[in-house]
């Protein structure tokens, strides 16, 4: 009897030990009966499928990850269809996991601490975003300058009170995986929410925070990469600025317009008394609601000797064209469908998309990322 006891007080702790190494995710996804449910874990270098499975006829569905040969903790999506919820999950951890509706806009999550942090980030970026898809709306149906001038405002104060919540989160929670989500968080802009010249102080943060508290993790190995590679930009953006300023020249850019044929940089500038060129997309409606505030300041400012050579970064050769008979901007548009390999975007350093430069009839760089209020008051002074 002894013998008997012994064996399963050793079962019983050789099954506790094993869920040490082990998580439990239980899920229901209310009126999504019968529907496959995906596990992807998240890497550095993109997502792996870790299982799958069915819910039941109450929309039920359970994973268990195995801890053995990956990352404690580790990311995860759980996916249904083109909707996910992301999660953050440690050994040992029993995620308790529910969403009514939209999984992406309604899900709760309880039992695990990471998954937690998450959600609260999550609730803060869906909030955000949401209010400003309904400024940018009405910025889209504004029929007056004023209108758009004062949606324009707005817009950057949610922008930038979305901006501080993320830094709270990101500084809060520096000791965690989590804060990582919100460093490399893309915007429907094309840019992502830290890219500021500043934030890399951010990304130092976390990176000296993950060094001591998750060393082996293989997001600090990304962390260190963005962190030199902003260095690197700005290292080399300040000498393309101080090389251009001692030789009172510019980059020369040779690409195409629209009919195919070919057009300098060089020729517009020296035909100028202002030249904006433009790196820019038409893959968002936020970058074509960028492209017509700059046409208010274009046609303010045409008849003083300001022009704008764009230069699209955009590969679909037809969608582009479309574009351009349907856009009707005044300006120069060019394109040579390389893309961001192009030699433009390498002379000019060019890292993200919307990017400018403003020359002025010498060929010196005067002005750079400038908006379009900026852009103005910088007119005024050129061209005056």
């Amino acid at each position: 009897m002894k013998r008997i006891i012994f064996s399963i007080l050793v079962l019983i702790l050789m099954a506790g030990c094993g869920n040490k190494n082990a998580a439990v995710i239980d899920g229901q996804f209310f009126g999504a009966a019968d529907k496959l449910v995906t596990l992807e874990r998240i890497t550095p270098t993109g997502s792996i499928i870790a299982d799958t499975s069915r819910t039941n006829s109450e929309g039920k569905f359970n994973f268990k990850i195995d801890f053995t040969d990956i990352e404690n903790p580790s990311f995860f999506n759980v996916r249904l269809a083109d909707e996910f919820v992301p999660l953050l999950v440690s050994a040992g951890e029993k995620v308790e996991l529910s969403s009514v509706g939209k999984i992406y806009f309604n899900y709760k999550v309880s039992g695990s601490e990471g998954s937690e942090k998450l959600n609260d980030y999550h609730k803060l970026i869906v909030s955000a975003v949401s209010r400003l898809d309904s400024i940018s709306n009405l910025y889209n149906l504004a029929v007056t300058q004023e209108r758009r001038t004062e949606l324009g405002r707005l817009l950057s104060r949610e922008y930038v009170k979305m901006k501080q919540g993320a830094i709270s989160f990101v500084m809060k929670n520096s000791n965690s995986l989590a804060s990582i989500v919100p460093l490399f968080q893309p915007m429907y802009t094309g840019r992502f929410l830290f890219d500021a010249p500043g934030d890399v102080v951010y990304y130092r943060a976390v990176a000296d925070s993950m060094q001591k508290y998750h060393p082996q993790t293989a997001f600090l190995k990304s962390l260190r990469n963005e962190i030199s590679r902003v260095d690197n930009y700005y290292a080399i953006d300040s000498m393309l600025l101080a090389s251009v300023a001692q030789n009172s020249n510019f980059p020369e850019i040779e690409t195409k317009d629209a009919a195919g044929n070919g057009i300098k940089l060089s020729q517009t500038v020296a035909q100028s008394g202002a030249v904006l060129l433009t790196f820019t997309s038409n893959s968002t409606d936020a970058l074509k609601a960028l492209n017509r505030e700059f046409l208010d300041v274009y046609n303010k400012y045409k008849v003083a000797g300001f022009e704008i050579f764009e230069v699209s970064v955009d590969t679909d050769r037809a969608g582009w064209l479309k574009n351009i008979t349907d856009a009707r901007l005044p300006w120069i548009r060019t394109n040579n469908f390389a893309g961001t390999k192009s030699g433009a975007v390498n002379s000019y350093n060019v890292q993200k998309i919307p990017a400018n430069f403003l020359i002025n009839t010498h060929g010196d760089i005067v002005g750079k990322d400038l908006t379009p209020e900026k852009l103005e008051s910088a007119l005024k002074e050129i061209l005056k």
